[in-house]
């Protein structure tokens, strides 16, 4: 049976359609977080290839530029899906990276001009396409959101499609988009096929992924990430200002300390991710064991470290109590193979008495201390106040 290509990009598009509009209505109510745009961006690129790939269908002469921009706006869909995982996971975006890799793309077909025809910027596209899928796939592997069996699913969708045209482009080198064979196997047919499926199926991992983290992320859920039984990072924000607003009205002194295993990265390459989140786990349980009861401990939201709120105490004391949960880490090493691993971390702390009862000024202000502990080699803490003060004092002798 031959597939007519025209109706079958139609009925692509439709699907692909259905699938963005599930999405969509999924993600409604999350008040156009970051992850949920990029994602849609992918979708909406998903959506503008069809159509495009159904008007070159027409074969009209005048049309042969949009052979060019098709490629673009395939190539954009797994470089989206890329930034939409870094988001996901609390990393920075590129989303410059995607629009000039897409843009390079367009440019490959234009240049090859009407004679290029539909095959025109193939190479460019192919590998953009393979290179997209690659990384937006391993981002998943290496993040948080390999925890969840839906971001699994979007990973190894990802790299089957990485693996899929990385085929075609070897076979698009050596024997050409006419060979029988060619045409057969890896020719338009199967990859719109592949195309509309990899999409459709991403669509609903994306729906479940998102879910799911909603659900671990619900404001109001009394649940705890099951390796460090910290909470997770939406629920611990939104207890988090309840007990800064508790603590303003009482006139209570109060911190933010963030904590960081300093050797995390090398830990991650040099045993892998399970001995990485045995070292997460550990500091989780002995940073829990050294706060008193009823204390405020949640994850980061890359889940890269921990936050913690210490109520009724002023930053010398969250300096100090910094300190004792170092010196119990050193004591609780991590089995390693071959090597018992001695975890250190790097602290920042922030206090309300310079900072006020605002969660989010607490958390920056802490986070440059962090930085500041980092840059002077870690193993150390460093109170927000005093790491901004050596920081003025720094520029002052250096505008001298």
């Amino acid at each position: 049976m031959t597939l007519d290509i025209f109706t079958l990009q139609v009925s692509a598009g439709a699907i692909i359609l259905m699938a963005s509009t599930l999405f969509l209505v999924q993600s409604w109510d999350r008040r156009g977080e970051v992850v949920d745009r990029l994602w849609m961006l992918a979708l909406c690129g998903a959506i503008a290839t069809a159509v495009i790939t159904a008007a070159q269908e027409l074969d009209s002469p005048t049309l042969w530029w949009l052979v060019g921009l098709g490629n673009g706006t395939t190539v954009l869909v797994p470089f989206a899906l890329w930034n939409g995982a870094r988001a996901g996971a609390g990393r920075p975006t590129r989303l410059w990276v995607s629009v000039m890799i897409a843009c390079a793309t367009v440019a490959a077909g234009l240049l090859e001009g009407p004679d290029g025809g539909h095959w025109a910027g193939a190479e460019a596209y192919l590998l953009g396409v393979s290179a997209g899928c690659l990384i937006a796939g391993l981002e998943i592997v290496r993040s948080p959101l390999r925890r969840y069996r839906s971001g699994v699913g979007l990973a190894v969708l990802l790299l089957a499609t990485a693996a899929f045209f990385v085929v075609r482009l070897l076979a698009f080198v050596t024997v050409g988009p006419e060979d029988p064979t060619f045409v057969a196997v890896l020719g338009t047919t199967t990859a719109t096929l592949w195309l509309a499926g990899m999409v459709n199926g991403a669509a609903l991992f994306m729906v479940a992924l998102r879910g799911d983290q909603g659900v671990a992320d619900r404001p109001g859920a009394l649940r705890y990430d099951p390796l460090t039984g910290a909470r997770p990072p939406g629920a611990f924000a939104t207890l988090a200002r309840q007990a800064l607003g508790i603590g303003a009205q009482r006139g209570v002194p109060m911190c933010l300390v963030r904590v960081r295993i300093d050797d995390a990265p090398a830990i991650r390459t040099a045993f892998g991710e399970t001995r990485a989140d045995a070292a997460y786990a550990t500091c989780g349980d002995v940073l829990r064991a050294v706060a008193q009861p009823g204390t405020l401990v949640g994850l980061e939201e890359d889940h890269s470290g921990f936050q913690v709120v210490l109520e009724d105490v002023t930053a010398e004391r969250a300096r100090r109590w910094a300190d004792e949960l170092r010196r119990q880490l050193l004591d609780a090493p991590v089995e390693m193979p071959g090597v018992a691993l001695r975890l250190v971390v790097s602290v920042g702390v922030a206090g309300t008495d310079q900072h006020g009862h605002d969660l989010d000024e607490l958390r920056t202000s802490a986070q440059r201390a962090l930085r500041e502990a980092t840059r002077a080699g870690g193993d150390q803490v460093r109170v927000a106040a005093d790491a901004e003060a050596a920081v003025e004092q720094v520029q002052s002798v250096a505008s001298r």
